[in-house]
């Protein structure tokens, strides 16, 4: 029964990055939203990329934009996804709240994602101009990290589509 109960909770949780313990019959489910996956970005975007897309969902689920045949549950839908479209902006709209927001975001990933393989940087491709590495998963989606991350001691990476992560296989150059 617990085991059921848990992957309702990370089933039902979608856009949400989970971490979870199961221990003496307890479960503890701690969660944050992946404000990334609302807005519809990747953790590498610039901060004007995440505007323009915030801006463009904020006027399609604004519920003052709403057609007036809107049934009542798309309505209440659309209103729910536009507070949550919000607070995901407020987080990522500011650089102070946004570099608290990814500690955590990493925090979690390292916690709970279950890895899907080891990858050595090396063989990671890289984007010059983002300072990103990434390596294709077998979803479709890429395992991405910012050069920036690296240097902080980020060992995992998590896809952008799907639950897994890979760890990442690196040494930091002596300064």
């Amino acid at each position: 029964k617990l085991v059921r109960l848990l992957n309702i909770v990370l089933n039902y949780t979608g856009s949400w990055l989970c971490h979870s313990s199961l221990s003496s019959s307890v479960i503890f489910v701690v969660a944050i939203m992946d404000y990334y996956e609302i807005i519809g970005v990747a953790p590498s975007s610039d901060s004007s990329t995440i505007k323009r897309k915030f801006q463009s969902l904020a006027r399609i689920h604004h519920p003052d934009k709403l057609p007036p045949n809107t049934t009542e549950s798309d309505r209440a839908q659309s209103v729910q996804y536009f507070q949550q479209l919000e607070e995901a902006w407020r987080n990522l709209g500011d650089s102070e709240l946004r570099k608290e927001y990814d500690a955590q975001r990493a925090q979690q990933l390292n916690q709970k994602a279950p890895i899907s393989e080891d990858v050595d940087l090396d063989s990671m491709e890289f984007e010059e101009d983002e300072k990103l590495y990434w390596h294709p998963c077998r979803c479709g989606g890429r395992y991405e990290v910012l050069e920036e991350e690296l240097e902080s001691g980020v060992t995992l990476a998590g896809c952008s589509n799907c639950t897994l992560a890979i760890r990442l296989l690196y040494s930091l150059a002596p300064p």
